[in-house]
């Protein structure tokens, strides 16, 4: 039995543009962390995971792909030099603007021409962003960042890796791709994949593997 094909591309960035204008905001983006204080931590927690592929360098331009309101991008502007926050949904970015007012957010779906004309960077991470676009929107999004990347430069995904694919049917749904998926596409990008961590069997919301918030490390070729 086929899986139910869910909203379009469109759909779902019309989708997480509404919520981002209510006041369900932060629920949607760290659902586990609902506290405002626990909300802030696992942005910091996520930094930290980051710090440790992409070393803190004042002299690095980051991009964090899928920014939402800067829970993550917001504990970015101290460790790197120039830290861009990009969102398809233009109300998360006007949030980015109020909670990190040093981060220059863009509104940039990952399909569309990137909006800074030559703007390359050492490093682009992305976090909670792969599980709520199909595996075709997903590859699509992963070569468009991977041409936004310079030669050499770094990029960490956090998307979730099974033995067995899921569609994600809504945007409230998680979506996971299999290993085998995720370095074709990458491949297929002109990346090539440092590490990888994935999860046997398939995902079962709420009993999520023990490398499903692991991040996925690639890099641009010289």
């Amino acid at each position: 039995m086929e899986e139910p094909m869910g909203p379009t591309f469109d759909q779902r960035v019309e989708a997480w543009d509404r919520v981002a204008q209510s006041t369900r905001a932060q629920e949607a983006i760290a659902p586990s962390s609902k506290r405002p204080e626990g909300y802030a931590k696992s942005g910091l927690n996520h930094a930290d995971k980051l710090a440790e592929t992409v070393r803190p360098d004042a002299e690095l331009t980051i991009m964090d792909f899928g920014c939402g309101d800067g829970r993550v991008t917001a504990h970015l502007v101290n460790r790197y030099g120039r830290v861009v926050g990009a969102d398809a949904s233009p109300a998360m970015i006007a949030r980015l603007a109020k909670r990190a007012p040093k981060v220059e957010g863009v509104v940039w779906n990952g399909r569309d021409d990137f909006p800074v004309a030559g703007l390359m960077f050492d490093a682009i991470c992305s976090f909670l962003m792969f599980i709520h676009y199909p595996h075709g929107d997903g590859r699509e999004i992963l070569a468009a960042l991977a041409g936004r990347l310079k030669p050499g430069g770094i990029m960490a995904i956090q998307c979730p890796l099974y033995d067995q694919a899921r569609r994600p049917v809504g945007w409230t749904s998680v979506g996971v791709w299999t290993p085998e998926q995720f370095v074709l596409a990458a491949q297929d990008a002109g990346l090539a994949v440092d590490a990888i961590s994935a999860n046997r069997g398939r995902y079962k919301p709420g009993a999520a593997g023990k490398h499903h918030g692991a991040l996925q490390v690639l890099h641009r070729p010289k």
